[in-house]
């Protein structure tokens, strides 16, 4: 696509890696694992490939090799992201998934032996900055890869409870899990959100391991006030043309707009599904991974974003009458000030 030209430039990184001596192994008893990982490159817009070559092993059977990056420095099995079994010999191509445009990661290579597992010396790169148009407007960006941080720059980062799990890419660590009794996340008065009639963009995706009706996904404003809102929750509605009551997804600006604006035909539990909401100041658009499913003009909104809040809905910020809570994994969240466009909207399917 386009807009990965500007991001085609190879990451100047040849390397050579000597795994660390583990001192409680005998020499010879799995202390050598060279590897050799060469050139990364951007084959995606939060995706980096490398070509990993083992070029020998000696001692204890290896039982599993492979790449590890993180956000953090020393990077390990159970605190980033992992791409293994490589073959025992020649080479293998690594994808470095889900990574965050403009950030630093660190990573190195890891062997396992029956007796322990053996790290290579760490390198570490950064990723470089989104060039398309989907980082225009963007106000609110949790890629959950580990932390609550925004990474739009608007410093929205999030406080609350929640446990980390393997995301919608199968990477560890990488999504949040809610527990629907006292998890969530938020952040009180959020900075450059859309306010009053303005345009828009909420875009996340989910995976629920049960279907509990009138939980809050994502959303923000005052939602105990009329048309001061913008939230989605999932909800139940019997439809006639499949004569069976659906699982579906509500989208509300409290009294003033309040649609379920899609059923999902087929079971979904435990599926990961992503959402987006566009909104131009006169028609809705709702989109599930990517499709456009609806669309028409709701009445007038005058949204108020005194608080953004994930897995629960706040009637009173920052800690009072905290209800709907979700039972259910969310990844990737973004909030933008802007209506994507439909293009842009099947692009984030990629990311």
């Amino acid at each position: 696509m386009s807009q990965y030209k500007n991001l085609s430039l190879f990451i100047i990184l040849t390397i050579f890696v000597s795994c660390q001596k583990d001192d409680s192994i005998p020499e010879g008893k799995g202390n050598k694992n060279e590897v050799s990982v060469t050139d990364p490159s951007l084959s995606g817009p939060t995706k980096a490939s490398a070509a990993l070559v083992v070029i020998s092993s000696d001692g204890d059977a290896i039982t599993e090799k492979g790449i590890c990056w993180s956000l953090s420095t020393t990077p390990t099995l159970e605190s980033s992201g992992t791409w293994s079994n490589i073959p025992a010999t020649g080479s293998s191509t690594v994808n470095m998934l889900d990574l965050i445009p403009g950030q630093r990661y660190y990573y190195r290579t890891y062997a396992k032996t029956i007796k322990s597992t053996i790290y290579g010396a760490e390198k570490s790169f950064v990723f470089p900055a989104d060039n398309s148009t989907l980082k225009n407007g963007l106000v609110a960006y949790y890629p959950f890869n580990g932390n609550y941080l925004d990474y739009s720059g608007s410093g929205n980062n999030l406080q609350g409870n929640a446990s980390l799990i393997t995301g919608r890419k199968g990477l560890r660590n990488s999504a949040y899990s809610f527990n629907g009794l006292s998890d969530y996340l938020s952040v009180v008065n959020p900075k450059n959100l859309s306010s009053g009639n303005s345009g828009y963009t909420i875009s996340f995706w989910f995976n629920a391991p049960k279907w509990v009706i009138n939980s809050m996904l994502v959303g923000y404003g005052k939602s105990w006030v009329t048309s001061q809102a913008n939230y989605v929750k999932s909800s139940n509605y019997f439809a006639p043309s499949y004569n069976k009551t659906l699982q579906s997804l509500t989208h509300y600006h409290w009294n003033n707009d309040f649609n379920d604006f899609w059923g999902y035909t087929n079971d979904i539990i435990n599926t990961w599904k992503n959402v987006v909401i566009t909104f131009d100041g006169t028609i809705l658009r709702y989109y599930s991974d990517g499709t456009l499913i609806r669309s028409g003009g709701p009445a007038r909104v005058d949204v108020v974003p005194n608080i953004l809040s994930i897995a629960a809905r706040i009637e009173t910020p920052p800690t009072s009458n905290i209800k709907e809570f979700f039972n259910g994994n969310i990844d990737d969240v973004r909030i933008y000030n802007r209506a994507l466009t439909p293009v842009e909207v099947t692009s984030l399917t990629n990311y």
